[in-house]
C-alpha cells in the first residue's frame, strides 16, 4: 500500500505541486492558489531538486498555508506522491507547475463534490495559455470524452492533474499512487486505475484553471510520449481483471499509440520518427487500411485540429510529402482528410457553439473538398442553425 501519514483535523482541501527548475512559472501557480475565494487550504509545495532561485520564490511568500519541502531529484511522480504523504486534506487538487487555477478553481469543485457524494473525482475544463501567462482560447477539455467510461479512460483520457479534484479516501484505496516507470504518463495511468477500481467520475463544465503551453512543456516530446503509453499499456495488458472487450481494443490501442507519435514527429519535423511510427502503427492494426478515407487518415485530420490553424497546412504537407515506403494516397483521398479536417470544426460548432464558434469558411471548404457530405443531415442542420432558419426545411 502506499504509505499514508496519520491525519489530524485539518483543511478542507490539499493543493500538491511538484516543481522543477521553473522558479517564475510556479510563482504565478502559487499565486493563483493563495488568492483563490475559496480558502480552506493548504498548499504543499515538493521541490525535486531544482538547482536555480526556486526556493527563494517559494520562501518569498508568507502565507501559513503553504508549506515547501526539498526531495534530491527524484522525478514528479515522486514529488506528488511525497506531497500525498504530507497531505491532510479532505480533497486532494493537484497543480503542474507551469499551470495555475482560475479564482473560483476550488470553490467550483469542492460544490460540486459535497453535492455528488456519488462522485469521487471531479473535472473542469481549461483556459490555454501562451509561455508569457496571455489566454489564447478556451479548451473544453469534455469534448476529447463526454463518458467516463473505462473504454474511454483507456483510450484516450484527456484529464490532467491541473483541472481535478479528487477525495483523498479514492487515492487511499489504491496500491500505488503516481507510478515513476511510465513518466511522462503517470496520471493517465493514475485515472485510468481509479477508473478501474470503480471511482465516481463526472465533468462540471465549467473552466477551473489555465494551461500553459511552452517549448518545455512534457507534451512536447514524441519520443517520451511513445515511450511512456507503451509502458503504461504494457503494464495494464498485465492486469486479469480486464474486460474481454477492453482486450480486444489492445491492438488498436498500440496502434494508437504509434499515430500520435507519428504525428506528433511530423509536426516537429521529426519525419524519420513520423514515418517509422506510422507504417508501424498500420502493420498493427491492418483496420487503419479500410474505409474512405481510410480511418488513419481521418486520425490525420483530428490530429491537424489539435494545432494551431496557422500549422495546420504546414502538417498536412510534411505529411503527405513523407509518407513511408509502399505507402500512397491518392489525390481523391488527401482531399478527404482536407475535407474532414474542417467538416470536424463544423461539428463541434454545432456541439459547442460557445466554445466553437461556427465558420462558413469550414462548412463550405468541407463541402466542396468532399460533396458527399451533402447527403449528411447533420451537416445541413448545423448550416440552416446558423442561418436562423428551421432544420426540417
Amino acid at each position: 500500500m502506499a504509505e499514508i501519514d496519520e491525519r489530524t483535523s485539518g483543511p478542507k482541501v490539499s493543493v500538491i505541486i511538484a516543481t522543477h527548475n521553473r522558479p517564475n512559472f510556479v510563482a504565478h501557480a502559487i499565486q493563483s492558489v493563495l488568492a483563490q475565494t475559496y480558502t480552506d487550504l493548504e498548499l504543499i509545495v515538493i521541490d525535486d531538486g531544482s538547482t536555480d532561485q526556486t526556493a527563494d520564490v517559494v520562501g518569498s511568500f508568507r502565507d501559513p498555508r503553504l508549506r515547501y519541502e526539498y526531495q534530491p531529484p527524484s522525478g514528479r511522480s515522486r514529488a506528488r506522491n511525497r506531497g500525498l504523504v504530507k497531505a491532510t486534506g479532505e480533497y486532494i487538487a493537484f497543480l503542474d507547475d507551469d499551470d495555475a487555477y482560475l479564482p473560483d478553481k476550488l470553490a467550483t469543485q469542492v460544490a460540486f463534490l459535497n453535492q455528488h457524494p456519488e462522485c469521487d473525482l471531479v473535472a473542469g475544463g481549461a483556459v490555454i495559455m501562451d509561455e508569457s501567462g496571455k489566454p489564447l482560447r478556451n479548451w473544453p477539455v469534455w469534448q476529447d470524452m463526454p463518458d467516463f467510461d473505462i473504454l474511454s479512460c483507456v483510450s484516450g483520457c484527456p484529464l490532467f492533474p491541473t483541472i481535478v479534484m479528487v477525495r483523498h479516501e479514492a487515492l487511499e484505496s489504491l496500491g500505488t499512487w503516481f507510478d515513476e516507470q511510465v513518466e511522462p504518463a503517470e496520471d493517465t495511468d493514475l485515472f485510468i486505475r481509479l477508473a478501474l477500481a470503480g471511482c465516481g467520475m463526472a465533468w462540471d463544465r465549467r473552466y477551473v484553471a489555465y494551461y500553459r503551453q511552452h517549448a518545455g512543456s512534457s507534451q512536447g516530446n514524441a519520443r517520451r510520449y511513445r515511450q511512456a503509453r507503451l509502458g503504461l499499456y504494457d503494464k495494464l495488458f498485465q492486469r486479469d481483471d480486464l474486460s474481454e472487450q477492453l482486450y480486444a481494443k489492445r491492438k488498436e490501442l498500440y496502434a494508437q499509440v504509434y499515430l500520435t507519435a507519428a504525428y506528433q514527429s511530423y509536426a516537429l519535423g521529426d519525419v524519420e520518427a513520423g514515418e517509422a511510427d506510422y507504417a508501424l502503427a498500420l502493420a498493427t492494426d491492418p483496420s487503419l487500411r479500410v474505409g474512405s478515407p481510410p480511418r488513419a487518415l481521418a486520425k490525420v485530420a483530428a490530429h491537424a485540429n489539435k494545432l494551431p490553424a496557422q500549422d495546420q497546412e504546414s502538417f498536412l504537407s510534411r505529411f503527405w510529402r513523407n509518407l513511408p515506403k509502399g505507402i500512397h494516397y491518392s489525390f481523391m483521398q488527401r482531399a478527404q482528410t482536407k475535407s474532414i479536417l474542417h467538416i470536424q470544426k463544423v461539428f463541434r460548432a454545432g456541439a459547442f457553439p460557445t466554445e466553437c464558434p461556427f465558420a462558413w469558411q469550414d462548412w463550405l471548404r468541407g463541402v466542396a473538398y468532399d460533396p458527399r457530405w451533402l447527403l449528411n443531415r447533420g451537416v445541413w442542420a448545423i448550416l440552416f442553425h446558423n442561418m436562423g432558419m428551421p432544420s426540417g426545411k
